[in-house]
């Protein structure tokens, strides 16, 4: 579904603040995710390093212990007696965290010593000696003698023939031994444990109040998939942190494997605890967004507002100058590119007011100039003429007319005339030349005198501005039964007969009106057939009127509608013409002002 905003402040807010917003997001959420991973790594350094601190005393406190025991753990395949094992046992009792030291051989008593007795030394049996294996330490356990939970380390003695002939036993303190683990801040106030060698639990945070408690507790990495995972990761590795689940992480696992025993310390924290700091500036960074973009809304708001208000002004008198309507200038209440826009608009209103005055005032002069052309044909005596004109533009240049002539209106003149250009100037022209023609062709003369007088008079009008006028005139006498004609630069008229199809042009030489002063014109004279003819004057529009394709109607295309209008009268003969014209153009613009004058003569 494809959202379209409704207006301004909607498109402001949909394609620069949301996705403002939207990226300011994104960079938190990649800062957080970066800040994350730093303080993790941060916290997994902070933890393993105090778990290491915690293991490094722990083996401390063995090492002694450890140290006396591995005189008995030779690895040179040298022997011992029961002597030296009876003093090395007496020395690892007197170490605060061992409660006690058990000796067994099974052939005989067994020696044990209290912590509240001096040791008995074993008799020695001449030259028996032993060899000692190396010691495994015990799970927890609580002992009923001491009262208190103990872990052991044991080693086993091998006689000569390789057989276990006796035990060796150190029963370690456990709470002594784990006292500044207990008590430290991060096994407290986080989840700790401490795990054998086969990932049981051995203790856990909280573990002090009963001793009786059995052990092991649990086995690591039944509870949820995060212990599991760190068991995974015990593995491949003595120390580093698992993230859980979630962003940010659930919890968050730090663990450190001993070297001395096989011992892991395992510290689960939350993950809001481990990332509180970048939680909280994350938290206010959200509000502090927000809050911005809050501010930027409102503030948008009010500023848009002005603008919105000014294109709405802009827009309602649009509305009104498009129904004609002008009402008063538009008040500029900004500076800006509305301010610009709103003077910007104030100018076009004036000058389409000035333009629409100028259109009415040119479809007036339209209307005249139409009034000018004859409104009607003329048949009299076998003689039909037709004619129309069509402008390119509001108004035109070219004109035709139709003249009775004589007292006895035995002459007939037809004027066809172009002016140079087409629009206003070029009707004012012509209809300077209508009058001169008209007023110059009612007075005696002949046509040659006359045509130099239009010449003479329309020259002192166009000298200046190199404007000129071509002109056909072709006068009918009935009396004489001829035909006389004047070409002024213009094109020649097509005379057909309308019996044998002949075909023919009435040439004759001639320049345009007002282009030159001094020439004379001549009279071309023909005489009348007694069969009916057809006579096309009409000016070079026709001709160079084009189509979509940008061909020419030319000049064949005319003597072919010559041959379908022999049999037609010449106020049809017109409308065919016409209208062949524009369905050869089409679509395309007229370019030229268009003239047709038909005569049939029977």
């Amino acid at each position: 579904m494809r959202i379209q905003p409704k207006s301004l402040q909607q498109r402001t807010l949909l394609y620069a603040i949301l996705p403002t917003f939207i990226l300011l997001i994104t960079l938190s959420l990649i800062g957080f995710l970066l800040a994350r991973n730093v303080l993790i790594d941060q916290w997994g350094e902070t933890i393993i390093s105090k778990l290491g601190r915690s293991a490094d005393l722990i083996e401390t406190k063995l090492i002694e212990p450890k140290k006396l025991l591995m005189l008995l753990q030779n690895d040179d395949d040298s022997l011992v007696n029961r002597q030296l094992i009876n003093k090395i046992a007496d020395q690892i009792g007197e170490f605060d965290i061992v409660d006690d030291v058990i000796v067994d051989w099974p052939e005989r008593a067994t020696s044990k010593r209290p912590m509240t007795k001096p040791y008995e030394v074993l008799p020695d049996h001449g030259e028996q000696r032993f060899q000692l294996r190396r010691f495994d330490i015990s799970s927890p356990r609580y002992d009923e003698r001491v009262k208190n939970r103990t872990i052991s380390l044991i080693s086993e003695f091998k006689g000569m023939d390789d057989e276990i002939v006796g035990t060796i036993e150190v029963i370690i303190s456990f709470d002594d031994l784990l006292d500044h683990i207990v008590n430290a801040s991060w096994w407290t106030t986080n989840k700790a444990y401490l795990l054998d060698g086969s990932h049981n639990v051995l203790i856990t945070t909280g573990d002090r109040t009963d001793l009786e408690d059995n052990y092991p507790m649990r086995r690591y990495g039944t509870v949820n998939d995060l212990e599991q995972a760190t068991i995974r990761a015990l593995e491949s590795k003595n120390s580093g942190t698992v993230l859980g689940p979630g962003i940010p992480p659930e919890e968050i696992n730090g663990f450190y494997r001993l070297d001395q025993v096989p011992w892991t310390l395992v510290v689960t924290a939350p993950g809001k605890k481990v990332l509180k700091p970048i939680i909280t500036l994350l938290r206010y960074y959200i509000i502090s967004l927000a809050l911005c973009i809050g501010l930027i809304l409102i503030f948008m708001r009010m500023s848009m507002s002005r603008v919105t208000e000014g294109i709405k002004q802009i827009s309602h008198a649009s509305n009104d100058l498009a129904s004609g309507n002008f009402g008063p200038p538009l008040e500029a209440i900004t500076r800006d590119e509305i301010g610009e826009l709103t003077e910007n608009f104030n100018k076009m209103a004036v000058q389409l007011k000035q333009r629409l005055e100028l259109k009415k005032n040119i479809d007036l002069a339209r209307e005249v100039q139409q009034s000018l052309l004859p409104q009607k044909g003329l048949k009299v005596n076998g003689i039909d003429i037709s004619g129309a004109a069509i402008y390119c533009d509001e108004t035109g240049g070219d004109y035709f007319d139709i003249l009775e002539i004589g007292q006895r209106n035995d002459k007939i003149g037809v004027v066809v005339g172009d002016v140079v250009g087409h629009g206003v100037g070029a009707a004012l022209l012509m209809t300077t030349v209508r009058a001169l023609v008209r007023s110059s062709f009612q007075q005696s003369g002949t046509i040659e005198e006359m045509m130099d007088n239009v010449n003479k008079l329309l020259y002192q009008d166009t000298a200046a501005s190199g404007s000129f006028v071509t002109l056909f005139y072709l006068e009918i006498n009935q009396t004489a039964k001829s035909l006389r004609w004047v070409r002024a630069g213009h094109d020649p008229a097509f005379v057909i007969n309308c019996r044998t199809n002949a075909y023919s042009e009435l040439r004759g030489e001639g320049v345009a009106l007002g282009v030159d002063l001094d020439w004379k014109f001549t009279c071309n004279e023909l005489l009348l057939s007694e069969d009916p003819q057809a006579i096309l004057i009409c000016s070079d529009g026709i001709f160079e009127a084009t189509n979509e394709a940008g061909e020419p109607f030319g000049k064949q295309r005319v003597h072919e509608l010559l041959q379908g209008i022999t049999k037609l009268e010449s106020e049809n003969a017109v409308n065919r013409i016409i209208g062949k014209i524009q369905s050869f153009v089409k679509a395309a613009p007229i370019n030229d002002d268009i003239t047709i004058v038909v005569l049939r003569i029977s």
